[in-house]
């Protein structure tokens, strides 16, 4: 999902318009991916249920404005 909104910011921004942008975009995602092949399985999990709470709240609020 992370990969999606980057390439999706990407996108709109314009690749030829504007390339400091994409090069720093591309430069903070390559430190998040290293950030991650630090973390330990417990760091990893935690992380996971908390975007798995974060992407609940968002389907529960999405289902209470129908």
């Amino acid at each position: 999902m992370k990969y999606l909104a980057i390439t999706l910011i990407v996108l709109l921004t314009g690749c030829s318009k504007v390339p400091e942008h994409l090069t720093k975009i591309l430069s903070l995602a390559a430190e998040k991916k290293e950030q991650e092949k630090v973390l330990t399985p417990n760091e990893k999990e935690v992380i996971k249920d908390a975007d798995d709470k974060e992407w609940a709240d968002v389907d529960k609020e999405n289902n209470d404005s129908k």
